[in-house]
């Protein structure tokens, strides 16, 4: 309506601002860390978070 073409618009897939000593945004987080924290988390669990950032890319690369 606004006339505004598919190529007017940015795409990602995440964001991660830390400025001001992490105080900025707001605290509700809907990030999923596929039930383990950190890079120590087990052989299963770091196969998923890598299918899941290559999805992801995909998903990010074929919205153009």
């Amino acid at each position: 309506a606004g006339g505004r073409k598919p190529w007017h618009s940015i795409n990602f897939v995440c964001a991660h601002d830390n400025g001001e000593d992490n105080r900025d945004g707001e605290n509700h987080n809907l990030s999923w860390n596929c039930g383990e924290e950190g890079e120590f988390a087990s052989l299963s669990v770091r196969r998923l978070r890598k299918r899941q950032m290559r999805n992801f890319f995909v998903c990010l690369m074929v919205s153009q």
